[in-house]
């Protein structure tokens, strides 16, 4: 498998151990949230903040603006040039709550494909793949 661009990808779920085991390969940091408790923009925030690093950390979860800011700051405060978010169980938050399983994505995607920027970026971009199962 080839190096990826910046930005999100669905993936069939049985595909997704070839390509986290593919990515790690190819020296992405690999990041895993679960939304395994439930849907909605709470498990949502949840699961960003058990995993991911976030920088200011956010406390609550009404704005999705909020937690992109601070997942852009925390991702760009790393090291790591390469990163890989998986989001392995998004098919149950899907279908428990389809609105904000949209938002969360774009979330993702935005912070992604900002970080690839160099202009955002001051002349730093990073490489953030996000893959989100699809069953």
């Amino acid at each position: 498998m080839n190096d990826f661009e910046s930005g999100l990808t669905w993936v069939r779920g049985d595909e997704m151990c070839s390509l986290v085991s593919s990515i790690a390969q190819q020296g992405y940091r690999v990041y895993s949230i679960t939304t395994a408790d439930g849907s909605g923009r709470a498990a949502f925030f949840n699961a960003v903040r058990a995993a991911l690093p976030l920088d200011p950390p956010v406390v609550s979860s009404r704005s999705l603006d909020a937690l992109s800011d601070s997942l852009w700051g925390g991702i760009q405060s790393t090291d790591d040039q390469k990163i890989a978010i998986i989001w392995e169980d998004s098919s149950r938050f899907f279908e428990g709550s389809p609105e904000e399983f949209e938002d969360a994505c774009s979330v993702l995607a935005e912070v992604a494909e900002s970080l690839a920027d160099r202009t955002f970026t001051a002349g730093q971009p990073k490489q953030v793949r996000v893959f989100v199962s699809r069953e």
